[in-house]
């Protein structure tokens, strides 16, 4: 029942409230993303939207042609500057994740790096056996030495990239 009412314009909730945007909404979302596709005819969309606001607004009301046209250059007016200021910021919070991203992405790749490195020195400091400590106190002796030689020089390399 609830989609039944949402989708013929109704409340959608049982708290009167609509989950649909209101007409004016649609359209200024509508041409906010005219705005950032670039679309040719972005212009008489603006035109045409105001137009359609300003029918909405007051249906009945008769008035001049000269006061009407007024009325919807101040709508064009208003509607270019709310899309413009949705644009500029839906642009730069695209531009901020595109940048957290080539963070994350940098920082990942140093990580990688430096464990690579890491374990390059790890498996160069491992000595599988010694005479005197035997078998098993050699393999012991050599993953310890190995691991914190490793550990070390996996430290030394995040600090060199800062992280």
């Amino acid at each position: 029942m609830r989609e039944f009412r949402a989708a013929n314009g109704g409340p959608a909730l049982a708290s009167g409230t609509s989950t649909l945007p209101t007409p004016a909404q649609a359209r200024e979302n509508s041409l906010l993303e005219d705005a950032l596709s670039g679309r040719p005819d972005y212009t008489a969309a603006l035109r045409r939207a105001a137009e359609a606001n300003i029918s909405e607004e007051s249906p009945v009301v008769r008035q001049t042609r000269a006061a009407r046209e007024a009325r919807i250059d101040a709508e064009v007016a208003r509607l270019s500057d709310a899309v413009e200021k949705r644009r500029r910021e839906r642009l730069a919070s695209d531009a901020a994740s595109a940048q957290a991203s080539q963070t994350i992405a940098a920082r990942a790749a140093a990580r990688a790096a430096c464990d690579a490195q890491a374990s390059g020195v790890g498996a160069g400091t491992y000595t599988p056996y010694s005479p005197r400590a035997g078998i098993l106190g050699s393999a012991l002796a050599g993953a310890m030495t190995s691991s914190a030689a490793e550990e070390q020089a996996r430290q030394g390399c995040y600090r060199a990239y800062g992280l």
